[in-house]
């Protein structure tokens, strides 16, 4: 019990430590997936941009 409660500190404090990275990484993910869908709809039809 005690090293399930240290493990779930310890993971806790590491989010906190680097919550922005998780933020960054989302947000760089989730930009180039738009862009994939924003460079599909253009090649399927040009003239719709």
């Amino acid at each position: 019990m005690q090293l399930i409660q240290t493990t779930t500190r310890s993971l806790g404090f590491l989010i906190e430590l680097n919550w922005d990275r998780f933020v960054y990484f989302g947000m760089l993910g989730l930009c180039l997936g738009l862009s994939v869908y924003v460079a599909s709809v253009t090649s399927a039809n040009p003239f719709i941009l």
